[in-house]
């Protein structure tokens, strides 16, 4: 079963992207900050895909949380969004994402993602076994 790790510090985006993806049988686990899913992601050796909110309350923000991501999961497969449409497109830092999206997101377009997303994952995790 894919297994994604949502961050998302809107409860009502993270409720109806968490319902969306529970809905096509994905596994999701949830976190709130950055400083959260990177204790999470140090803990778990199944995730395969991080879907994050690019602004997120605290030191860690999405860009920062990629670079953290990056050094425990190489091969995560890595969807940013953002509320922003002027910070869509590339982040400042280059951080590697698979996928950019501008909320709100429809459901056809998140599952497209994480298929994206999932398959880059796959990819990799071939590429280094």
């Amino acid at each position: 079963m894919l297994r994604v790790l949502l961050v998302e510090d809107s409860e009502p985006v993270r409720i109806i992207v968490e319902k969306q993806l529970r809905h096509d049988g994905i596994d999701v686990v949830c976190a709130k900050t950055g400083e959260a899913a990177l204790e999470i992601a140090k803990g778990e050796n199944n995730l395969q895909v991080a879907i994050l909110d690019r602004v997120l309350p605290g030191r860690l923000d999405g860009d920062a949380l990629i670079r953290s991501l990056r050094e425990w999961h190489p091969d995560l497969g890595i969807i940013q969004m953002t509320g922003h449409p002027s910070m869509a497109g590339r982040p400042q830092n280059d951080s590697e994402c698979d996928v950019h999206l501008v909320k709100p997101v429809l459901r056809d377009e998140l599952l497209d993602a994480v298929s994206y997303a999932y398959q880059a994952h796959a990819i990799l995790e071939g590429y280094r076994a």
